[in-house]
C-alpha cells in the first residue's frame, strides 16, 4: 500500500491561485494532479476563495456606498452655507454647531474657506453694532425735528416709528447703489374718512392725520434722505457692506469647488473608514 503524502495547508495565496486557474478553465482534477493535491482539497479551496473574494467585494461596495453618501452630506452642507451667504445673512448658529462643520474643517484644514467664514462673521457683527448706532442717532434727531413736533394730528410715535424705519432701509439700500423707494412711486395716502388720511411710504406705516400732515411727512422724508447721505455712519454702512460682497464672492467661490467637484480631500473622524 502507497505511503499516503501529506500536504501543508493551503494558504490564502494559493486557493486565489487555484481560483484564477480554475476561471482560465483548468479543471479541479488537472489542478489536484498538476500540484499534488487530493481533487477534494482543490474544489473545497476554490469555493472559500470565491466566497472570500465576494466578501470582500461587498465589503468594498457597503464602504463606498458610505464614502459617497458622507461626500454627498457634506456637498449639502457646503449647499446650505452657500444659501446663506447668498442671502446676505450671518450663518446661524444652528450651522456652525452642526457635526458637518467640524466634519469638513477636519478634511480641509488649510482651506481659505474659514478665513472666509471668519472673516463674514466678523463682517456681520459689526454691521449690527453700526445698524443699532443708525437707529438710535435716528430716532434721536428725527425725534427733534421741528416738523414733527408741531404736528398736532399726526401721532408722534407712529410718525417717529415709520420714518425711522424708512431712513433705515433707505440707507442699506441706497449705500450699496441700489434704488430703493422714491417718492413719485411709492408715497401713497390713503382716505380713512372724518377728514383723515392713512399715509405710507412703500411698507412703512407713517400714521394717520391731515392732507397737511401728510404734504408734512412727504417734506421730511426729503430732507432726511438728504441729510442722512452726508453722516460718517452712511459712509461707513457703505464700505461695510462693499468689504461684505468681496468676503461673499471669495467665500461663494471656495463653496463651488466643494459643491461641483462632489468630493473634498482628507479625512475627518466620521468617515467610514
Amino acid at each position: 500500500m502507497a505511503k499516503r503524502i501529506k500536504r501543508p495547508p493551503v494558504k490564502l495565496e494559493k486557493r486565489q491561485e487555484w481560483l484564477r486557474r480554475y476561471e482560465l478553465d483548468e479543471s479541479p482534477p488537472k489542478i489536484a494532479e498538476a500540484d499534488g493535491y487530493d481533487v477534494r482539497t482543490v474544489r473545497k479551496q476554490i469555493l472559500l476563495a470565491q466566497e472570500e473574494r465576494e466578501g470582500k467585494e461587498a465589503r468594498v461596495a457597503v464602504l463606498r456606498e458610505a464614502m459617497e453618501r458622507h461626500h454627498r452630506m457634506m456637498c449639502d452642507f457646503a449647499g446650505k452655507l452657500d444659501a446663506e451667504v447668498q442671502g446676505e445673512a450671518p450663518i446661524p448658529k444652528t450651522l456652525q454647531d452642526d457635526r458637518m462643520w467640524k466634519a469638513l474643517k477636519q478634511h480641509m484644514p488649510r482651506s481659505s474657506l474659514w478665513y472666509y467664514l471668519d472673516r463674514w462673521d466678523s463682517l456681520q457683527q459689526q454691521l449690527a453694532e453700526l445698524k443699532q448706532g443708525i437707529k438710535k442717532r435716528l430716532e434721536k434727531e428725527v425725534g427733534a425735528d421741528p416738523e414733527l413736533k408741531t404736528q398736532q394730528v399726526l401721532p408722534h410715535r407712529s410718525a417717529l416709528g415709520g420714518l425711522v424705519a424708512a431712513l433705515e432701509f433707505q440707507m442699506a439700500q441706497r449705500c450699496r447703489g441700489r434704488k430703493g423707494l422714491t417718492l413719485q412711486d411709492y408715497f401713497r395716502t390713503r382716505d380713512e374718512g372724518s377728514g383723515l388720511i392713512a399715509i405710507e411710504y412703500g411698507a412703512f406705516n407713517m400714521g394717520t392725520g391731515s392732507r397737511v400732515d401728510g404734504n408734512s411727512v412727504r417734506k421730511m422724508i426729503t430732507n432726511w434722505e438728504m441729510k442722512v447721505t452726508l453722516w460718517e455712519e452712511y459712509k461707513e454702512l457703505g464700505s461695510l457692506w462693499q468689504k461684505l460682497k468681496n468676503t461673499r464672492d471669495k467665500l461663494r467661490e471656495e463653496l463651488a469647488v466643494i459643491i461641483l467637484r462632489g468630493v473634498v480631500t482628507g479625512h475627518c473622524i466620521y468617515c467610514p473608514m
